[in-house]
C-alpha cells in the first residue's frame, strides 16, 4: 500500500571479543573452549544494518509520465532462536542461543507482475510465479559450541559468588535451494493469454544444476532440454573441474521439441596456461540427430582466461 514499507529488520550479529573457558572434568583435567562473544546491533539505534524487503515496486517514467511498473514478492527469513542446546531433556528457547542460521530462506523471488500504463491505469501484461524446494538432507552440517556464563554461590571453603559456565552444541546446516517450477502468463493488451510452465528436475542430489528442464505452453507445445555436467563423467579433467568447483557449465546440452532433437552441443575441455586453468578446447554443434557436427576449436587463452584464437 501507498506509504507502507515492507522492510523486515534483520539482526546483525557482530563478533566483539574472543576468550577461552576451561571447564573442569575432575581435579586434574579440564576442557578448554575457544568462544566468540556476539553482540546484536539494534536496528532502531543504528543505520546501515541488513533489512529484508518482502515487496518491491519499480516504475519507469518518461517526462514524469508513468510507462511501466514491476512488482516483486520475495521470501524473507524468520529469525527464530534455536532450541536451548544446554537442556536436552526439556529443551526451551533461551535468549542467549543463536538465531537459526537460515539465510537461504530470504531473497527468493516468488512472484513478479509486469504492468503497462494504458488508459490512465496500470494494466498487468505478464505474471510469473516461482516454486522453490529447500533440500536439508544429505547436505553439509557443522557443529558449533554455545556457552553461557552465570554466577553461583561458592562452596563453604570460599566466600562470595563464583563464575560458572555451561556449554552445549547446536548444528548449522547448508541446505540446497532449488528452483523447481516457473509459471508464466503473458497477457497482451489485445490478444489471447499465453501460458508457459517450466519444470526443472535435479537428478544428481549433490549439486544444484538442473539435469532436465521441461517447458510446455497453453498451445500444447513441449520442449525438453537435458544437461550433462563434469560430475557426470569420471575422466581426469572432469574430476579436476569438480574439485575446482567448475560445475556450472554443461559439457553436453540436448534440446528436443515434441520429442525430436533440434539441437545438441558438446564441449571438450582442455588444460591451458601450462595447466593453470581449464577451458573449452572444442565446442561441437548438431541440429537434428542425423546431421553432422560442426566444430569450433580454441587453441589459446590469455592469462585472464579469455580466448585469443
Amino acid at each position: 500500500p501507498e506509504g507502507t514499507c515492507s522492510g523486515v529488520g534483520a539482526p546483525d550479529p557482530v563478533f566483539v571479543r574472543t576468550y577461552s573457558v576451561c571447564l573442569a572434568i575432575d581435579e586434574f583435567l579440564g576442557k578448554i573452549f575457544k568462544l566468540y562473544e556476539l553482540n546484536e546491533t539494534d536496528l532502531n539505534q543504528y543505520t546501515g544494518n541488513a533489512v529484508q524487503y518482502k515487496f518491491v515496486t519499480e516504475e519507469k517514467l518518461e517526462n514524469n509520465i508513468p510507462k511501466q511498473r514491476t512488482e516483486y514478492l520475495y521470501t524473507t527469513q524468520i529469525f527464530d532462536r534455536t532450541v536451548d542446546p544446554y537442556s536436552v531433556e526439556a529443551p526451551y528457547v533461551w535468549t542467549g542461543t543463536p538465531y537459526s542460521p537460515n539465510d537461504y530462506e530470504g531473497g527468493l523471488l516468488r512472484y513478479r507482475i509486469d504492468y503497462r500504463y494504458t488508459g490512465n491505469a496500470f494494466v498487468p501484461v505478464r505474471r510469473q510465479k516461482n516454486n522453490w524446494e529447500v533440500v536439508s538432507y544429505g547436505v553439509p552440517r557443522f557443529r558449533a559450541v554455545a556457552a553461557s556464563e552465570y554466577l553461583t554461590q561458592r562452596s563453604s571453603y570460599y566466600e562470595g559468588m563464583g563464575r560458572e559456565y555451561r556449554v552445549g552444541y547446536y548444528t548449522f546446516i547448508a541446505p540446497r535451494v532449488l528452483l523447481t517450477k516457473t509459471e508464466t502468463e503473458e497477457m497482451p493488451i489485445s490478444g489471447e493469454t499465453f501460458k508457459t510452465t517450466t519444470e526443472r528436475y535435479y537428478t544428481n542430489p549433490a549439486y544444484t544444476q538442473p539435469t532436465r528442464v521441461v517447458e510446455t505452453d497453453s498451445r500444447g507445445r513441449s520442449q525438453e532440454t537435458t544437461f550433462r555436467y563434469c560430475y557426470d563423467d569420471n575422466s581426469v579433467i572432469h574430476t579436476d573441474m569438480k574439485n575446482l568447483n567448475l560445475i556450472g557449465q554443461p559439457i553436453e546440452t540436448i534440446r528436443k521439441v515434441s520429442g525430436l532433437q533440434v539441437s545438441r552441443q558438446q564441449i571438450v575441455n582442455n588444460y591451458f596456461g601450462s595447466g593453470r586453468f581449464i577451458k573449452p578446447g572444442t565446442v561441437s554443434f548438431q541440429t537434428d540427430a542425423s546431421s553432422a557436427f560442426s566444430e569450433i576449436n580454441y587453441l589459446h587463452y590469455d592469462t585472464y582466461g579469455n580466448p585469443v584464437y
